[in-house]
């Protein structure tokens, strides 16, 4: 099962949903918006797939990384907290929290490079769940009910 899940839905920068100054905060390493964002999230994911979360076992994988966690990962552990907490609240077990390891680190600043570098990164991009390696466009899904 695969659905694109987000907090926010915007067409304009007008009207985002959200501090476009919080957003930056957290791009450069702000803990406690990661932690208000993740929390966000995971009350309004657990509202929408409280059935689903409850009936199977979850694994949430952060954005992958090697070394220094980026703020998505940092905004994931705060938001697999929160999710736990509302599961445990529900009597249910409780998403597993796994990380994505980068086959290749990218040496520039990401944020820096063209779009047609990026496009190459991503497209020759290499992550390890635990022991098993796959390419991006591969995908595991593992329903496993109870």
């Amino acid at each position: 099962m695969y659905r694109r899940f987000s907090a926010h839905y915007f067409n304009d920068l007008e009207n985002i949903g959200f501090k476009p100054e919080e957003y930056s905060a957290l791009k450069f390493g702000s803990d406690a918006i990661a932690k208000k964002f993740g929390y966000e999230l995971a009350e309004l994911f657990f509202d929408k797939n409280s059935e689903h979360l409850l009936a199977n076992n979850c694994i949430v994988f952060p954005s992958p990384y090697n070394y220094v966690k980026n703020a998505a990962s940092i905004m994931t552990m705060h938001f697999v907290d929160k999710l736990n907490e509302k599961l445990v609240e529900a009597n249910g077990e409780h998403v597993e929290y796994s990380i994505v390891h980068r086959k290749v680190s990218y040496i520039n600043d990401y944020g820096f490079l063209s779009k047609e570098k990026r496009k190459g990164l991503i497209k020759s991009l290499a992550v390890v769940f635990g022991a098993l390696a796959i390419g991006i466009g591969a995908s595991i899904i593992k329903n496993k009910k109870r």
